[in-house]
């Protein structure tokens, strides 16, 4: 049994409070009667017929404790899971430039939708299964089926992306369905760090694999030249770059530079290209990681005797 709202029993603070009433309250009340004599032989008879009242107030006190008590049971919303019962799973795949990232020979994203596969294989009939996709936008590409073929076709289907991307609209859609069905498990997979997020639980794929990066590249003509200018970025930890500069499909660097990049702090390059009979400049980093596409940008020279205008 599991509880989705364990702060109701904050309500059980209450008990305590129920007690402190009791022991300081008066029992005792101020009545006019006729005749005290009169009144003192009735409350004999009264205990001799009903001895109850002794107990009354305590059985009252218990009473009231027991109500906290199942109000604040209520208000916590026991879950219980029968063993091998059918189950709804959501599945919230991270699909951003990141996750193609590879290690061991197949990418976050491809280990990714093989757990989603081993959790779906695995799970009991009759269960129900929905998974939502953040690419280039949040998409729900399977809901609610109990379909296992389906399920796992539609997550065959996925696709990488290569850009940045934010789980909080998928986050968001998976709100509604916990909203619909509060015994939903959810499964974020990602290779970020996040916060724990109530109601889902993040699968981190991350193996915090070597990862380079190129990002601001340009260049402007100069006299007799070019001045190529950029960024490198070293994701995982301090690294020692070598940035090279290549025209059209030369095999040998005309510049580079080394650089000494700390962790996740940008570092900014500048290369002379002393030549302009070139079509393109080709501007990558010379060290192998475990993402390729980023680590390469070539830029076109749009007066190149082979462009034209369209």
């Amino acid at each position: 049994m599991s509880f989705l709202y364990p702060l109701g029993f904050l309500g059980l603070l209450a008990i305590p409070l129920l007690i402190l009433i009791y022991i300081i309250k008066n029992k005792y009340t101020e009545q006019v009667v006729t005749s005290t004599y009169l009144w003192t032989l009735s409350e004999r008879f009264l205990k001799r017929k009903n001895p109850v009242n002794k107990i009354t107030g305590i059985i009252s006190l218990i009473l009231q404790i027991l109500t906290v008590i199942a109000i604040s049971f209520a208000i916590a919303h026991p879950v219980f899971t029968m063993r091998a019962a059918a189950e709804d799973y959501c599945f919230v795949l991270d699909g951003s430039g990141s996750m193609n990232i590879e290690n061991g020979g197949r990418t976050r994203l491809e280990n990714g939708k093989a757990r989603i596969r081993r959790e779906i294989n695995g799970a009991v009939e009759g269960s129900s299964y929905t998974i939502v996709y953040t690419g280039d936008y949040a998409a729900v590409v399977c809901e609610k089926t109990q379909d296992k073929s389906l399920a796992l076709r539609a997550l065959n289907e996925i696709e990488p992306c290569y850009t940045a991307t934010d789980p909080a609209d998928a986050l968001k859609i998976v709100q509604a369905f916990f909203n619909e069905t509060p015994s939903l498990k959810t499964f974020l997979y990602t290779d970020k760090a996040y916060d724990v997020t109530e109601n889902v639980t993040i699968v981190n794929l991350s193996a915090r694999e070597i990862n380079y990066a190129l990002a601001n590249v340009d260049y402007t003509m100069k006299s007799g030249g070019a001045e190529v200018t950029g960024t490198a970025f070293s994701y995982e930890s301090r690294a020692n770059l070598t940035v090279e500069i290549y025209c059209d499909e030369e095999k040998t660097p005309v510049s580079s530079v080394r650089l000494e990049v700390e962790q996740l702090v940008g570092m900014p390059f500048t290369l002379s290209v002393g030549r302009t009979d070139f079509s393109a400049l080709r501007v990558r980093i010379a060290e192998r990681d475990a993402l390729a596409a980023d680590n390469e940008v070539v830029l076109y020279k749009p007066l190149a005797d082979d462009s034209f205008r369209t």
